[in-house]
């Protein structure tokens, strides 16, 4: 990266980060080679970036990583991860819209924040006048 880093997870023998611009890169942890550029979320800072230390079985998609990228623009990329000689591929998006409210203070906005939650669910923030987790399946794609 070439801007500041906003987000980063470790996964075995790889570096997953995020930066200011919007770009996810998988690097080796070891060697420093790039193994996987991720460039959808550009123009948005990424605020937060998970991926699941065990194999998870999905219909359709088969065992692998789940990596989960979430940015400012209020959209979060689900990823699957097959390892350093493999890389990953896109597997769906959620975007939700931002608060019908004027945010007083528009510095800080309550970062988008995710998680994989077995069996093929994701649980995520999002911007509403209340606090609130918000539950989207990736097998029923909603």
């Amino acid at each position: 990266h070439h801007v500041p880093i906003t987000a980063i997870q470790i996964l075995n023998e790889v570096i997953i980060s995020g930066s200011s611009e919007g770009v996810v890169m998988v690097t080796g942890l070891y060697n420093g080679l790039s193994i996987m550029s991720i460039k959808d979320h550009c123009g948005s800072h990424i605020t937060d970036l998970y991926i699941t230390k065990e194999i998870v079985s999905l219909p359709d998609i088969g065992s692998v990583h789940i990596m989960i990228i979430s940015s400012g623009d209020r959209r979060i990329s689900v990823w699957s991860y097959e390892g350093s000689s493999r890389g990953g591929q896109m597997l769906d998006w959620i975007s939700f819209p931002g608060p019908s409210v004027n945010i007083k203070n528009k510095e800080w906005i309550p970062p988008t924040l995710a998680r994989f939650l077995p069996p093929d669910r994701i649980i995520y923030t999002g911007y509403e006048i209340n606090n609130s987790l918000h539950i989207y399946s990736l097998t029923q794609k909603q």
